[in-house]
């Protein structure tokens, strides 16, 4: 997929710093007690994780929403895959990925901050002008297709809490007409504040869950997007969180919303990006990003255009458009009795 470097350095530092970077890339020490701290920290991480009802949903709604044959890159290995791969991989395992597939053949820098264009261009090119992958890069496609809804119930015994997880696909790039539409109808109904629709009702009013969300996933490139649910809540709310979820979905259909809600959906919104844009770290990455996908802050400024140009009207008739509730799989975890 990627390697990504990131680092904020002082410009006196930055061609020993660069120098560093290319050294430690190019030339890994990969030294066998490191590795095997490493290995005894992922397992560690992924023990946890198959005892935590959240990691154990998503493991399974990550796996189900990508239905490839073993030994396709876009397969998501299960956390007993990764634990397994993590037992048996070696430095020499380690050694031979780096000949295959390290190397800038394709690659984007992006900086922010008091450098010199032309100094920085001269250091990345005497760094890594020449370093080539021995595999040519070639993006993995992931194009929309139907997923059969379904239902699962994971049992993890002994935990306190318990979560909810739904996910169901649409088809949708963050360039298409609608996206700017249902980006604000997810926002609204369960977006990142505690007054959402759904955490209106379901943590505030009917008081089941401590945390509930709903987004809106949506690719620059590939149209297989997908709408994501969590909830976590005791093992006993489950029935209860499970249908409230379902019935603001069918209202939000129904009745759509207020101009008052699609008013702060979109402040919300915009001023995330606004913020985003004030922090270097983030406008690095930002830039990186349009690199790669060849295009520039125009883009973006069309984008909040869009926004501001959503209405009730559009949201809902998008909503209507992208939304059906039936389509939903939805993984059950916790201590939940059969």
């Amino acid at each position: 997929d990627q390697v990504g470097v990131f680092a904020v350095v002082p410009e006196e530092h930055l061609e020993e710093t660069l120098a560093l970077v290319a050294e430690r890339l190019k030339e890994p020490a990969l030294d066998p007690r490191e590795v095997e701290v490493l290995r005894r920290e992922t397992l560690a991480a992924l023990d946890e994780s198959r005892d935590d009802p959240g990691s154990r949903a998503w493991d399974r709604l990550e796996r189900i929403f990508a239905p490839y044959p073993a030994g396709d890159v876009r397969r998501p290995l299960s956390l007993e895959e990764k634990a397994e791969g993590t037992r048996v991989i070696d430095v020499p395992d380690l050694r031979d990925f780096h000949r295959t597939f390290y190397g800038l053949s394709v690659g984007e820098v992006a900086a922010v901050g008091p450098f010199e264009p032309e100094r920085m261009k001269d250091l990345l090119s005497r760094h890594f002008g020449a370093w080539r992958a021995a595999t040519p890069f070639v993006r993995a496609v992931r194009p929309f297709e139907e997923v059969p809804p379904r239902r699962e119930t994971l049992r993890v015994e002994d935990k306190p809490n318990a979560v909810v997880a739904a996910s169901a696909p649409v088809k949708i790039l963050r360039g298409d007409r609608d996206y700017p539409d249902l980006w604000v109808a997810a926002t609204v109904l369960g977006g990142g504040w505690l007054d959402s629709r759904l955490a209106t009702r379901i943590r505030h009013t009917e008081g089941t869950s401590y945390g509930v969300r709903l987004s809106l996933e949506a690719s620059n490139l590939d149209d297989f997007g997908r709408w994501n649910f969590t909830a976590i809540t005791g093992p006993r709310n489950v029935p209860l969180v499970e249908r409230a979820f379902f019935e603001e979905l069918q209202r939000a259909l129904k009745d759509g919303f207020t101009p008052e809600e699609v008013a702060r959906g979109t402040s919300y919104l915009l001023e995330g990006m606004k913020v985003d844009r004030s922090r270097d770290a983030a406008l690095a990455g930002l830039l990186a990003r349009d690199l790669f996908l060849g295009r520039t802050f125009a883009w973006t400024e069309e984008l909040e255009a869009r926004l501001r140009a959503v209405t009730p009207e559009s949201a809902l008739a998008a909503l209507r458009r992208h939304l059906d509730p039936r389509s939903f799989s939805v993984v059950l975890a916790g201590d939940l009795k059969p």
